[in-house]
């Protein structure tokens, strides 16, 4: 990274606590932070550590019921904010040689996390899967932030007698079917839109349809500079699973889609094989030999 500056480093624009008892502003406090993001959980984590000087954590009295701002950017970049909730207060054990301050880690959530422990989804739907992960986010997690949905294909009758709300959109996810990606891998995450959270509903092939973040290449260490361009360099890879049989079964195998006819007031099933060939996964071709899919797969 040019300017002198390492990858990871950042600028911090404000990083304030706050609660019905005050608010403390922790931004010239700050130390370091990890922030987690993913496509496999519903919520946004961090863990932000500050250096407490005079005591000042303890003037406010944390209770857990706080709020964190924080707010960030990259050398050159766009501000990051983020709102979430206190989730724990660790002490590092850690203080100056003159023992006025001690080192604490900030672990926070996304709020909503707090509102799936207290509040179950009860409720019988009859519409599509996509606006009924829409109605547990806004009733449930009581949430305001936007939800990004892909279309989800015909209605569905589900009765909820009493889930946690992210394992209440986990079931429907797995049982969503999208028009045009067959294979129809939903995921439900939270991300980031410039300023704001907010969720996505959405098939793990759109998001392979978007450009890419960060393109790496293989190449050996002639004639490159390491030092000129850092953030580009992976020191080592690790990959723990290198296949899943039982994954490629459940994903290319046949799937039962289920419809309501008004009419007949009946269920109708129709069986469809995915056609891997349509997969939108960032590669190309079919990894299942003709032995494996008849056996497994087309059976």
């Amino acid at each position: 990274m040019s300017n002198g500056y390492n990858p990871g480093d950042i600028f911090v624009d404000s990083l304030v606590i706050s609660s019905q008892r005050g608010t403390l502003d922790l931004t010239k406090s700050f130390v370091t932070s990890s922030v987690y993001e993913s496509i496999f959980t519903p919520g946004i984590m961090a863990d932000i550590d500050v250096l407490d000087t005079n005591d000042e954590l303890g003037q406010l009295k944390i209770v857990g019921d706080e709020t964190v701002s924080f707010a960030f950017k990259v050398p050159g970049g766009e501000s990051a904010t983020y709102k979430l909730a206190l989730h724990k207060l660790d002490d590092n054990k850690s203080s100056t040689g003159a023992m006025k301050s001690k080192q604490y880690t900030l672990k926070c959530v996304s709020e909503e996390a707090f509102h799936a422990k207290t509040n179950y989804v009860q409720k019988n739907y009859n519409t599509q899967i996509s606006g009924m992960v829409k109605d547990i986010v806004k009733d449930y997690l009581k949430s305001n932030k936007e939800v990004e949905v892909e279309e989800t294909k015909g209605s569905q009758k589900i009765i909820f007698p009493s889930k946690n709300p992210f394992e209440a959109i986990d079931m429907v996810r797995r049982r969503a079917v999208n028009n045009q990606n067959k294979s129809s891998s939903y995921v439900f995450f939270e991300t980031r839109d410039g300023g704001s959270q907010k969720f996505k509903f959405t098939t793990i092939e759109k998001l392979f349809e978007g450009s890419e973040i960060k393109e790496f290449s293989q190449s050996d260490t002639v004639g490159n500079d390491f030092a000129g361009v850092s953030e580009n360099n992976i020191i080592a890879q690790e990959i723990p699973t290198q296949l899943s049989s039982t994954d490629r079964i459940a994903i290319g195998g046949k799937r039962r889609v289920a419809t309501f006819n008004m009419r007949t007031h009946q269920y109708e099933y129709k069986d469809e094989t995915p056609d891997p060939k349509s997969f939108k996964t960032g590669g190309s071709g079919d990894y299942n030999s003709s032995e494996f899919k008849q056996k497994y797969i087309e059976s």
